[in-house]
């Protein structure tokens, strides 16, 4: 990796775990989680069927009737 990504990669671990004095990444992980528990909810209504961890950000997702959103 070129040194201004590992710099980069360095930084948002410290954000993550609080180490920048600040809790910016501890928001942006509950805002994420908030986000795709929305997300998995209103694709549910839509009627597309969702795999995985209700918990995980990423959302496997079966489209097989297309037409059904109509």
């Amino acid at each position: 990796m070129s040194p201004p990504v590992v710099q980069q990669t360095i930084a948002a671990f410290r954000q993550i775990m609080g180490r920048d004095g600040s809790n910016l990444g501890k928001r942006r992980i509950e805002a994420l989680a908030d986000n795709c528990k929305f997300f998995r909810t209103e694709m549910k209504k839509l009627g597309f069927i969702i795999y995985g961890n209700d918990c995980s950000p990423v959302v496997p997702m079966l489209i097989f009737m297309p037409g059904k959103i109509a």
